[in-house]
């Protein structure tokens, strides 16, 4: 797993950033975050844990690059948690915290969802209350177009390893084993260049639609602010 699921550093992290700004021409863009839930059946202990669509899951929290390679994986918290929660108790937080600029060079951050804090590290979008500007709106769908690598990811993912569509096993402590075998194989076969289509399965839905509601920092608005102008200029 340490040699096939890395985070982009060097050479890495500049190419990963240039391959997102050439998509959609978001800057600074050194992968994006999302949330994906593992089915599995009800477990022993705490039954009565289910997610808000009534089923029992595990959260596999994962960040991606621009050409859907895995680069961080954290999983085994319930279904039932917020994605923020998830997110503070797993080591890519630890690492913004501590190593911020071994991980996040050149002032670069993860695009994640409406589920997310903002951060310097992590660019969220406008929250739509009907009032939004032009310009939000023009980064929004930049943003979201940007971002939906990670959810064709999971896609993948799950698509060509469908056991992930229900685990049927009862140590619920086994099933995040299966999952980072799943994700290692996944990077396995884009290194590959196996032809994905074939396996390319219908996107997530968000399950749990949760939205942040943490206050989000001067800097993290300023800093999002700047990339809205930057787009819409």
């Amino acid at each position: 797993m340490e040699h096939l699921i890395k985070w982009p550093s060097g050479s890495r992290a500049v190419e990963v950033m240039e391959g997102f700004e050439e998509q959609k021409r978001v800057p600074a863009v050194i992968g994006a975050i999302d949330g994906s839930h593992i089915p599995i059946k009800a477990p022993r202990e705490c039954p009565e844990n289910i997610n808000r669509k009534d089923f029992h899951s595990i959260l596999l929290q994962a960040c991606c690059d621009h050409e859907m390679f895995f680069t961080n994986c954290y999983c085994g918290w319930p279904g039932s948690v917020h994605d923020s929660r998830v997110l503070r108790n797993s080591d890519i937080f630890d690492s913004a915290s501590n190593r911020h600029d071994d991980f996040f060079p050149n002032n670069s951050h993860l695009l994640g969802d409406a589920a997310y804090p903002l951060q310097t590290w992590i660019m969220t979008p406008y929250k739509d209350n009907g009032h939004l500007t032009e310009q939000q709106k023009t980064y929004n769908h930049l943003h979201s177009s940007t971002r939906m690598v990670i959810e064709r990811a999971f896609a993948l993912l799950k698509g060509r390893f469908r056991r992930l569509k229900y685990v049927d096993i009862d140590k619920v402590d086994d099933i995040p084993k299966i999952v980072i075998v799943a994700r290692v194989l996944h990077n396995v076969s884009l290194c590959n260049e196996d032809s994905f289509l074939d396996f390319m399965d219908d996107q997530d839905d968000d399950v749990n639609g949760y939205e942040s509601i943490l206050t989000p920092n001067t800097p993290a608005v300023q800093k999002r602010t700047e990339i809205m102008e930057y787009l819409t200029q």
